[in-house]
């Protein structure tokens, strides 16, 4: 019976613990205008992380693989303001989102000059 429990222990226990970890989502969208222009070349990052995209053609952008949990997700293009989304993502889900960027420049963003 010990037999029994140790081999569960050492053997089958890290297969089930990592088929729990290894549940993950897809995060897809599109980037646009205001108007709704598809934006070719914006920037999409996973905050707090070094995930990034950057969109093609027709705006659209997409994260595989992603581990559950909650998300802030922010995208942006020279000239545009920045927008930031939060998602959450579940096991075996795909979050779609939209992201409208406005002309004008993040305020957050410091601009050094040297004289």
């Amino acid at each position: 019976m010990l037999f029994i429990i140790i081999l569960f222990t050492v053997v089958l226990n890290p297969i089930v613990s990592s088929s729990e970890e290894s549940i993950t989502g897809t995060i897809c969208g599109i980037v646009t205008t205001y108007r709704g222009h598809p934006l070719e070349g914006a920037t999409v990052m996973i905050a707090g992380t070094p995930i990034g995209a950057m969109t093609g053609v027709n705006g659209e952008f997409i994260f595989t693989e992603v581990a559950q949990g909650s998300y802030t997700l922010i995208a942006g293009m020279v000239g545009l303001r920045d927008v930031s989304i939060d998602v959450i993502v579940t096991g075996d889900s795909r979050v779609a989102v939209e992201f409208k960027l406005r002309r004008g420049f993040s305020e957050e963003i410091p601009i050094l000059i040297e004289i």
